[in-house]
C-alpha cells in the first residue's frame, strides 16, 4: 500500500523545461516541483534514491537546479537501493535509464521525468512527464483501499516496504497472540523488518488483556511466555519488540513513521479463502492512532476515555 516512485534528475533542472528565457523555465520548473512535491508528500509515498544515494547527490550538484531543490529533497522520504548498471550515469537520459532498470528489477509505482527525457521512453508507460501528470494512468488510478487474502502472502506483499523501511512499527491488534493458530506466521512479519545496515527500528504490540469476557485471565508471565514464541525470530533479526496489553480496544491498525492502515481484520490468517479489506488512514488520522497508543507510563489513563495499560514488557528482555 506505500507507493514508491523514481526522480529523473532533470524535473530538477530549470534548463530542462521549455521557455523564451530563464524566468519562465523557472516558473514551470517551479510549478512542476510544487506539484510533485504536493502528491508525494499527500501520498506519503518513498522516492527511490538511486545508486546506494548517489541519484541525490547528482541532484544536488546540477548547475542550474531549482533553488527549492535542497528542501525539497529533505521532506522526501528517499530510500536508497543499490546501483543497477554498472557505468555511473552522467547525463539525465541515464539516469532516466538507471530508474527504469530499477524498476524492472522491483516495480516501482512511476517514473516521473522531464517532458524531453520522457519523450525517449515512448514505449514505456511507468515514465511519464512531470508536465502531465493530471493525465497520467498510474497517478489517477492509485487507490487508498486495497482487497486481500487473509493469507501471510498477501499481508507481506502488502507490508514488506513498509516493514523493511520504517523507523517505527506498531502493530496493533486486540488479539494478537503467537501462541494461538491463527496467528502462527505472525514471525513472518516480525522477520521482514530486519535489516543489513542501519539502526533498528522500534516495533511495539499492542493488545487487550483478554479475547473475550469468558477467557480467564492471563498474568504478566503468561503473555510473556507467548510472545516468546518469537525470541528465536527477533534474535536472528537483531531486533526487539516492546508489548503493551491494555484493558480493552477493538479497532486493528498498523501505524509507521511513513503510512498508517486500518486493518478490518487485524494480522490474523485464515484457511477459509476469506478476504479482507485494508484501508489507508489520513496523516492526521495516523498521528491520532499513534498517540493514543503512546502512553506516558503502566497503570495511567490513555488519551481516549478510561483505557488503562494493564503490563508492558519486552521480547526479548534487555
Amino acid at each position: 500500500m506505500l507507493a514508491e516512485y523514481a526522480l529523473s534528475p532533470c524535473i530538477f533542472d530549470v534548463d530542462s523545461y521549455n521557455g523564451d528565457d530563464k524566468s519562465s523555465r523557472n516558473k514551470l520548473c517551479d510549478s512542476s516541483l510544487k506539484s510533485i512535491r504536493d502528491i508525494l508528500i499527500e501520498e506519503e509515498a518513498l522516492v527511490r534514491n538511486l545508486r546506494n544515494g548517489n541519484w541525490s547527490k547528482y541532484v544536488l550538484n546540477l548547475s542550474s537546479k531549482h533553488p527549492n531543490t535542497k528542501y525539497i529533497l529533505r521532506v522526501l522520504n528517499l530510500r536508497s537501493v543499490k546501483s543497477i548498471k554498472t557505468i555511473e550515469p552522467s547525463s539525465h537520459l541515464e539516469w532516466c535509464q538507471e530508474a527504469l532498470v530499477s524498476h524492472k528489477r522491483e516495480a516501482l509505482n512511476g517514473i516521473i521525468a522531464s517532458l524531453g527525457v520522457a519523450a525517449n521512453f515512448l514505449n514505456e508507460k511507468i515514465i511519464s512527464s512531470i508536465e502531465n501528470l493530471s493525465i497520467v494512468g498510474w497517478l489517477r488510478s492509485r487507490s487508498n483501499s486495497v482487497r486481500l487474502s487473509r493469507t501471510i502472502k498477501d499481508y507481506l506483499d502488502n507490508l514488506g516496504l513498509i516493514l523493511s523501511n520504517a523507523n517505527l512499527i506498531k502493530f496493533i491488534d486486540p488479539y494478537l497472540d503467537p501462541s494461538a493458530t491463527n496467528y502462527k506466521e505472525f514471525y513472518q512479519l516480525i522477520s521482514a523488518i530486519q535489516r543489513t545496515s542501519g539502526a533498528a527500528p522500534r516495533i511495539e504490540v499492542h493488545r487487550k488483556y483478554s479475547g473475550s469476557p469468558s477467557d480467564p485471565p492471563l498474568s504478566k508471565d503468561d503473555w510473556i511466555n507467548r510472545f516468546k514464541r518469537l525470541s528465536t525470530t527477533l534474535t536472528t533479526a537483531k531486533l526487539k519488540i516492546d508489548v503493551f496489553v491494555w484493558d480493552d480496544f477493538h479497532d486493528r491498525y498498523l501505524i509507521s513513521n511513513l503510512i498508517g492502515i486500518n486493518l478490518n481484520n487485524g494480522f490474523d490468517i485464515s484457511t477459509a479463502n476469506d478476504m479482507t479489506t485494508w484501508n489507508k488512514l489520513s496523516r492526521q488520522v495516523r498521528e491520532d492512532i499513534n498517540k493514543e497508543f503512546t502512553p506516558d507510563s503502566m497503570g495511567k489513563k490513555s488519551l481516549v476515555g478510561e483505557r488503562k495499560l494493564i503490563y508492558r514488557f519486552s521480547i526479548p528482555d534487555m
